[in-house]
């Protein structure tokens, strides 16, 4: 068809760009060109060489051509979908990072004022263990902190791992006297 190249490239820029292309080389391998098809929808058509000689007098290339319109905009909606979890990922972080200073400072406070009622001279047991117990609960609210932030770090690969000797009897008296 004479009007072929003008039915399936309307834009005379592209389509020059086509021609000039095609007129260069004889060897498509990996080529691709946007066309519009007879329903007026753009399609992108990647063309791979398969012969050296051609069968028919005249014809200038031997090729096949395969529709890969939908695997592109498959891999666009992967690359959008991509940017957008990223984007998702940052604003967790920062939400991590912004909340963990916004619960920290308060709870500094509640377990800093209980340590000075801790060592001020109080007769009633009761109210030490009271504070013992709020001195144990905002410690322990304060590790979960530093333990959500420690996931954050591992998800974006900064985790430093630190090792240090606990006292293993300790550790479970504090468990068992904050179950009571």
């Amino acid at each position: 068809n004479p009007n072929a190249f003008d039915l399936l490239y309307p834009d005379p820029g592209y389509r020059r760009q086509v021609i000039d292309r095609l007129q260069s080389n004889t060897d498509f391998r990996d080529v691709e060109f946007t066309l519009v098809s007879k329903d007026g929808r753009h399609q992108t058509i990647r063309w791979f060489s398969i012969a050296s000689s051609y069968p028919m007098p005249g014809w200038k290339s031997w090729a096949i051509g395969i529709d890969v319109t939908e695997k592109k905009r498959l891999v666009q909606q992967l690359h959008k979908k991509s940017i957008a979890a990223e984007k998702a990922y940052q604003a967790k972080s920062d939400f991590l990072a912004n909340m963990s200073h916004e619960i920290r400072t308060p709870l500094n406070a509640i377990l800093g004022y209980t340590q000075v009622l801790l060592k001020a001279q109080i007769n009633n047991r009761s109210v030490v263990n009271g504070l013992n117990i709020i001195q144990r609960s905002g410690s322990h609210l304060l590790n979960l902190i530093d333990d959500i932030l420690d996931f954050s770090k591992i998800e974006a690969k900064r985790m430093e791992i630190v090792n240090y000797d606990f006292h293993l009897p300790g550790m479970i008296r504090e468990l068992r006297d904050m179950f009571e």
